[in-house]
């Protein structure tokens, strides 16, 4: 990677460059940028971009250039922070909204990184009077997935260091170009930041920031902030930026991130082609050879999906997605009910004899593992439908999937996950009914390994085996699975605590 890229300061030469990414990206991308509908208010980008411009003349921005094109692809505008002198002192990005933002959007969201810089109050925290403020971190989407996010951030870290030694580069305000030839002069900032911070509003940035060392001052959550009558989270939603990416394979062929709108279609196909020709108990049930009894299980996928905790692994030269793991978040049944989801739905929505018999045997399972009372829980992840195409088999991608997973179900304690809508799920399931989305917090992860490969997943992952059950004791229409599998196995109940 490093033959294709360079890192390099911002200069009057890739400045327009890398105002160029944030308007494609970061405008476009950025979560607080779609809660405050930036990205729908050209007026207000700009007025972004001025605040960039800004930013670059404190000398401390990064650029990424592709080697071959000389173009622009990544850039982190760094922004040189200093204490104020007194309580009625404004920090810079107050002043900034005040007077240069005419836009209710950009206004927005310059107020809501003050605020949550004044939150953070790192000046006080850390007994500094100046910091490097990773200010807007972006990169354009034909060239992500390349660390390159990660080698901006960790490059600014190191300018930080030298600029105890004195200015690493200078831009003036003529470097900026005739469009903001109008901004007034002004003095650079001699003293010497002492810490860097950031505020990281993704999943890809909190793991930039982790792999860093940076130190977490404060988490928000989008629930709590608003425009124009709507909360930021509502709009995430509604734009299907749900997606949160966790990591890249180490050869950098596939990348894992959660189900989305874009990507549901590609993980039906996943279980369509995969999981309900070759697993075990789909062959035992016949689901194989019944195209009817399919799309009744993709259905629970569907459902399962509107959870919000299933993930995908796409292959990133192709875009398409290879492997899918459908979660499902499991309550236990209501002293009214008494019916576990598997046994509604089943009852509800299971026409087929042979998707009755494959649901039926998820509920036989569960019910023998007993996992809810066993554990002292009232939710769990389950690891429901695993599967990867065949001719990406072998890679460790389902194993991450499931090691993902876990991570995911994890975080469900600080926050509820942004589910996916009905209308995300396209045309076909339509006709489904909107949920409320599952509130409780999962204590543990469960799975049904019904192969070798998976056995090993989980046994390399920590599950504890609860029980395991013989194919040769279930049967459809007349034959035990076993006979259809051609050969006596078994499937294992296992959890793991989280």
């Amino acid at each position: 990677m490093v033959s294709k890229y360079r890192i390099e300061s911002l200069s009057a030469a890739t400045f327009p460059g890398a105002l160029r990414v944030i308007t494609d990206s970061f405008c476009q991308d950025e979560s607080v940028s779609i809660g405050t509908e930036v990205n729908k208010n050209p007026v207000a980008a700009e007025e972004l971009l001025e605040l960039c411009a800004d930013a670059a003349l404190d000398g401390v921005s990064l650029v990424a250039v592709a080697v071959d094109s000389g173009e622009v692809v990544s850039v982190a505008f760094n922004k040189l922070q200093v204490a104020t002198s007194d309580s009625s002192e404004k920090p810079f990005f107050e002043i900034f909204a005040e007077e240069r933002c005419t836009q209710p959007s950009s206004r927005a969201l310059i107020e809501w990184m003050a605020e949550v810089d004044g939150k953070c109050n790192f000046f006080d925290k850390y007994n500094v009077d100046c910091s490097l403020e990773i200010m807007f971190l972006a990169t354009l989407r034909e060239h992500r997935h390349k660390r390159l996010g990660r080698i901006l951030c960790s490059t600014s870290i190191d300018l930080a260091r030298r600029l105890k030694n004195g200015p690493v580069s200078k831009m003036s305000v003529q470097d900026l170009g005739p469009k903001y030839s109008n901004m007034a002069a002004r003095k650079p900032v001699t003293k010497v930041p002492k810490i860097c911070q950031a505020l990281w509003t993704s999943e890809a940035t909190q793991k930039i920031g982790k792999v860093l060392n940076f130190e977490v001052g404060i988490r928000v959550s989008f629930d709590d902030f608003y425009y124009d009558g709507k909360s930021y989270r509502e709009r995430l939603g509604r734009e299907c930026i749900s997606i949160m990416e966790w990591l890249t394979t180490d050869d950098g062929k596939y990348r894992i991130e959660s189900l989305s709108a874009a990507t549901v279609e590609g993980g039906m196909n996943v279980i369509r082609e995969d999981f309900f020709e070759d697993e075990a108990v789909s062959i035992g049930a016949e689901v194989n050879k019944d195209p009817l009894a399919v799309e009744e299980l993709l259905e629970l996928c569907a459902d399962a999906a509107l959870d919000g905790l299933s993930l995908v692994a796409i292959e990133v030269a192709s875009g398409k997605v290879v492997s899918v793991v459908f979660n499902k978040l499991q309550e236990a049944p209501s002293a009214s009910s008494g019916k576990t989801f598997f046994e509604t739905f089943v009852e509800e929505r299971c026409k087929r004899p042979a998707s009755r018999s494959l649901v039926k045997f998820m509920i036989d399972v569960d019910a023998k593992c007993n996992y809810f009372e066993r554990y002292g829980t009232d939710c769990l992840c389950e690891l429901m439908f695993l599967g990867t195409l065949r001719e990406h088999r072998r890679k460790g991608l389902a194993k991450l999937l499931c090691k993902t997973s876990i991570e995911v179900a994890k975080k469900l304690k600080d926050g509820p996950a942004t589910p996916l809508k009905v209308e995300d799920l396209g045309p076909k399931y339509a006709f489904m009914q909107p949920r409320k989305p599952v509130t409780k917090v999962p204590k543990l992860c469960t799975g049904l390994w019904s192969a070798i490969g998976s056995k090993k997943i989980g046994k390399d992952l920590g599950f504890e085996v609860l029980m395991t059950v013989s194919l040769k004791d279930y049967y459809f229409e007349g034959k035990p699975y076993s006979d259809r599998v051609g050969a006596v196995t078994t499937c294992e109940g296992a959890a793991k605590r989280i």
